[in-house]
Formats: C-alpha cells, structure tokens, sequence
C-alpha cells in the first residue's frame, strides 16, 4: 500500500512541478522547480552567509583587511572622526597604499596634480581643492552640477561621462570610480551614491538605469548590478546587500519590491533569481507573518512543509584649458585660485584618451569631520518638471572591450559593529495611480537570443554562522515567481501557515499552504459485542495509536478533517469466538453519516473470522469518516487486540 502511495504522489508532483518554471539556487542544474545548495565545504577564507561591511577607520598595513596590489583601484569612503580632521573622505587603494582623492582644477584654477603650477594644457592632469558648481551657484558638494534651462528637445543630463579608452589590455575600466573614506560616525550614514529623483513632472521614474551591452564573447559575462559589501561585524548589527521599499500601506498601485526577468534561448539556463546563503525567507508586507525557505535540496520525494511558526523545510574633472573656464562660485568672475568654489554654466564633457589612466571621473570625499551628518561622494537630485522619463543617475556601459562589463560597481566597506548598512538602498516615495506601475528594483538580464549563463539577480549572503545571512528578503502582501515570458508562474503565500500544511498549487497562478500530511490509526480499548443482529454498529475505536495531524476523534469515535480532501481509509475487525457455516457479518466505511463502502458475506466455514474494507475517499471539509459492523448474531463479539481490529487513515493530497 505504501508503494501504491509513493507511486501516486510522485505522478502527481511530477505533473504539478514540471509545468513550472524551475529555479535553483547555489546549483545551475535545478532539479525540482525550487532547488537551494549550500557551500557543504567553503574554502578557507570563505563562509556560508552573506558579508555586510563596517568601518569607521581606514585598514593600515598589517591589518587583516589591508588590500593586496591585486586590489589596486579600490574605492572606501572615510567615515568622520568625533572631531574632524580633514581626513574623511573619498581613498584610492594603489596597490600599497591609500590615496585621498581631491577634486581637481584648469588654468588659473587648477593645479598640474601633485604640484602647485598651474595647468595650461588641455592634456595634463589637474587637481584642486576648492568646490566646482556647474550650471547654477550650488554649494552642498565639492562638485556641483545643476541643469537649469528649459530644454525640450533633447534628454537634459546633469553628468555624462564616456570612457573612450581604446586600450586592448587586460585591465580594468570605469566611467566613474566612486570611493567614500569619510570617518562618519554616530547615525551618520556612508553612501557610495545617494540618488533623489523629486516628485515634480508627470513622467515615470527610473532611480539608476543600468544599461550593459554584452561584448559578443561567449566566455565573457555581463553583469548589470556588481554589488559587494565586504566582511560584516557585529552580532546586532542588520547588513543588507540590496535592500529596496516601495509604496506605503496607503498606495494604490501594482508595486514591486524587486522585478526581475531573465531572458535566453532553451539552450541555457535563465534565472530570474539566483539567492545563496544559509537562509532565505519571504514575508508579508508589514513582516508579522511569513516562513524561512529550506536552503538544502532536501531529499528524493520530500515536499515542502512548513511548522507553522516562520519555517519550512523539506521533511575626473574637465581637462585643463589656457584660459579660464569656470567662474568664482556665486560670481562671473573668473576662478583664480586653486582653493575656490567654481561653478560654469555649461556642460562638461569629460573624454578619455588611450594613453592616459583608463578612469574617466574619479572623485574623492575625504571630508575629516566625524559628526553624525551625512557625507556623500555624489548627491544628485532631478528637479526637471518636463514630461519625459526622469533619471537620477543613467549608467551605460557599450559593448566595446573583451574584458567583462559592470553597470555598478559597488564596493561599501564596513566601520564598526552594530550599524545597518547597505550596498545598494533605494528609497521610493508613496506611489500615485491604480494605473500606474513602480518597480523598487527593476532587472532584464539578455534577450531570447542571449547565450551563457543568466542571472537577472545574483545574491550571496555570507556571515560566521552565527547569525542569520539571508541571500533575499522579500516583505510585501506578494510574492511571485513566473517564468521567462510571463506567461506562466505562481504567487507563493507570505504567511507561514500551520504546522503540518504543504505548499500547494491550483493550477492558475496561486499557490497555498494546504492540509498536510495525515496519519491515523486507531484501535479499540476492549472487546466490543455488537449487541443487535443484522444492525449497522459503529466500532468504538477510542484508542489512537497514530493520530498525526490531530485528525480522529476518539470522543465520537472517527475521523474528522477541517479542510478537503483525498484519504486512503482502510478498517479491519476480528471476531473473538469461532464460528460455523451460515452466519452473516459485514463491515463497512460510512462517510458523513451515509455508508460508502462495505464488506458483508457469509461465513462458510468453522473458526474465527475477520471482514476487511479499504476504499479512497474524497473528503469535503469539516466531513468525517467512522466504521461499522454488523452480524446476524447479536452476541457476535470482536476482538480488542489492535492486531487485528483497526481502522486507518491516511491523507493522500
């Protein structure tokens, strides 16, 4: 009977998952529609869980987090100090040391970088130290950029940066490279980029586009968002990889906390969704209920259940000019001194020679203080009103180069323990509009022609163990998983249900947890005599040796489900005396009052007896199931031993 049950359900969830789309995570090989693989053996170094940095000074030779000259280029922002000493700000890792970057300078402005000459050529490197404003006498940063004009013709942008480096080798390239080393502390935040895009105009809104053109090279991988917060301390302390919130309890559209799809052909696998780390959960919007997923793949046959109380498991700056080209800060006057707040009116373009360093823009907050304020290494805010689509910060990285292309990327350090910190936080206002649609986080990796391996979002959570790296959090009233084209999928629930429940799906979209497994068997406490002939009796079944799932009443003596159905029901009795030819027993299975199967014969032959029923039965809710015999002897006895009376149910879905 087992077998016969194994057999069935197995065809069932064959059927059920395979019309799914299937994702894996820690695995690019699913073999179930969800399938989680933890690191059983990470390398030394390495952890299972994700890594959320902290740190309020900077690494100094020596220090276990010091970079090695494979690291040259990296960016840290600076944390403040309690009294500000001007170190805070924006480093460079050279290979063997930090560097604060300063902002730089032109003619009569500028300096040649590292001397306090001037600069006359457009072709030398500059510096300065003075803010620089362009468009509008802005004065919050060291770098100012404001679009003012009324321009409706073309896309205005704030800040355009190309890297035209026509360099072959093997190195590393950027359009921008942002470090923040400022010594904040208190509740003062760290931002590697802090991006407004204010309510004003009726357009959509996009926080960060990324747009990453793949090279054409097959061994070569194209990731939109690189995002990697170093080693995380602290036990109380909440670090986050990508942390993204939409909407309010009040707001009146369709809302996506992270939107991702994941394109290719059938030849390679496309994940929407790739989350590695020793823990993974999905929760309700305002995070009062929900469950952890399993991260193991559990094994052959097990399904998904949960315990009802949060878990389930399976059983650079414009190049030097010979005159001036920026103004005093607030003035028309041309800039003179290095040291000057400057600010121009018009675009700057920045472009990069092959001969030089291949980053474009490189800025540098090194700001001393250590107050609780905010430091920021670029603060832009969109305050167009036009109609068209506006943009906080448009990243677009072309197709040229064979090395490997990144739209971001995010290098956050950590300072000190207990602090929450984000590689990537994205704050979205109350949304406006039934009709309107609004993404936290919105992700198309490929196309239906792309080839390679496809991660729309790549996440990996890694702490000591100690306390839990979730690889995804997911808070909101919905969570759905769909496939390629979005013509098929399901929403999972955000509650965690009830001890015992499976995850089940209706066929169109949604899927619940159900019922559970159920297991009853139940014998009698003694000896029963029917006491009437020819008379249904029920059996006084009041002994319950397996009652999984709390299913049989052993105060009325059968079993009763509060949700619907299919149970395999199988009831046995044995007579306690011997028997000649002619006597009539039976015993049958009665459903919600009404019999529904029976076994009755005569007895042809001298000694004890037994009858036996099995049936399948499809039970409604809040229906039950109880067990009668009958004899044409009224003295006819049955025997107690649990041997051989019994009355069974098992739950088959």
């Amino acid at each position: 009977m087992k077998l016969k049950l194994l057999f069935v359900l197995t065809i069932i969830l064959t059927i059920s998952f395979n019309a799914m789309a299937q994702v894996g995570i820690n695995t690019i090989e699913p073999t179930a529609d969800l399938e989680i693989v933890a690191d059983a053996s990470p390398m030394t170094g390495k952890y299972n869980g994700i890594i959320i940095p902290k740190v309020d000074a900077l690494p100094v030779t020596g220090d276990a987090t010091f970079p090695t000259a494979a690291q040259a280029g990296l960016l840290v922002y600076l944390n403040p100090s309690a009294t500000p000493d001007g170190t805070e700000g924006i480093y460079m890792f050279d290979g063997s040391q930090y560097i604060k970057l300063e902002p730089a300078s032109a003619s009569g402005a500028f300096y040649d970088n590292g001397t306090t000459n001037f600069a006359t050529t457009t072709t030398s490197n500059v510096q300065r130290t003075g803010k620089v404003s362009v468009g509008s006498s802005l004065s919050t940063g060291k770098f100012n950029v404001d679009v003012v004009s009324a321009n409706n013709s073309a896309d205005p942008i704030a800040i355009k940066v190309e890297n035209n480096n026509t360099g072959t080798g093997s190195v590393n390239t950027y359009s921008a490279y942002l470090e923040n080393k400022s010594t904040v502390g208190g509740t003062g935040i760290k931002y590697g980029i802090r991006s407004e895009v204010s309510s004003a105009g009726n357009s959509d809104r996009v926080g960060i586009y990324n747009n990453v053109i793949s090279s054409g090279s097959a061994a070569r991988g194209v990731i939109g968002i690189n995002n990697v917060v170093g080693g995380t301390s602290g036990t109380t302390a909440i670090n986050i990889g990508i942390r993204s919130e939409i909407g309010t309890p009040a707001s009146d559209a369709n809302s996506f906390g992270i939107y991702s799809i994941a394109r290719g052909n059938d030849l390679r696998n496309n994940y929407s969704g790739w989350f590695q780390g020793d823990k993974f959960a999905i929760k309700n919007e305002d995070n009062s209920d929900g469950y952890e997923m399993p991260t193991i793949s559990g094994n052959a046959g097990q399904v998904l259940m949960t315990n009802g109380t949060d878990v389930a498991a399976w059983t650079d700056l414009p190049a030097a000019n010979s005159s001036p080209v920026f103004y005093g800060e607030g003035t028309l006057n041309s800039a003179t001194n290095t040291t000057d707040a400057i600010e121009r009116s018009g675009s700057i373009l920045l472009n990069m020679d092959a001969n030089v360093s291949p980053t474009v823009l490189s800025l540098n907050n090194s700001n001393p203080g250590t107050g609780s304020g905010n430091r920021f290494t670029i603060d832009a805010i969109n305050n167009a009103s036009a109609s068209g689509s506006k943009y906080g910060i448009r990243n677009r990285v072309s197709a040229d180069g064979a090395g490997s292309h990144f739209g971001i990327d995010n290098d956050v350090q950590i300072s000190a323990a207990d602090q929450v910190n984000y590689g990537i936080r994205n704050n979205m206002g109350v949304t406006v509009g039934a009709a309107s649609t609004n993404y936290g986080i919105y992700t198309e990796a490929g196309n239906s022609g792309g080839e390679g391996t496809i991660y729309s979002i790549y996440s990996l959570a890694q702490n000591n163990g100690s306390e839990p790296a979730y690889s995804g959090y997911f808070r909101g009233d919905r969570f759905a998983i769909k496939n390629e084209d979005d013509s098929d999928g399901y929403e999972m629930p955000t509650i965690s249900g009830t001890a015992g429940q499976v995850l089940t799906t209706d066929g169109a979209g949604v899927a619940t947890w159900k019922g559970g497994f159920v297991s009853s068997r139940n014998i009698l406490s003694a000896n029963q005599i029917l006491g009437s002939a020819d008379t249904w009796i029920k059996l006084n079944m009041n002994n319950s040796v397996i009652n999984a799932g709390n299913g049989y009443n052993s105060t009325t003596n059968r079993f009763e489900s509060s949700e619907a159905g299919i149970f395999k029901v199988n009831a046995q009795f044995h007579s306690t005396n011997s028997y000649g030819n002619d006597i009539f027993t039976g015993i049958s299975i009665f459903v919600n009052g009404v019999i529904y199967a029976e076994h009755s014969v005569n007895h042809h032959n001298n000694g004890q007896l037994y009858r036996n029923v099995t049936a399948t039965v499809d039970l409604p809710a809040n229906g039950f199931i109880e067990i009668f015999a009958r004899s044409s002897d009224s003295n006819f006895e049955i025997d107690g031993s649990g041997v051989k009376t019994y009355f069974e149910v098992q739950r088959l879905f």
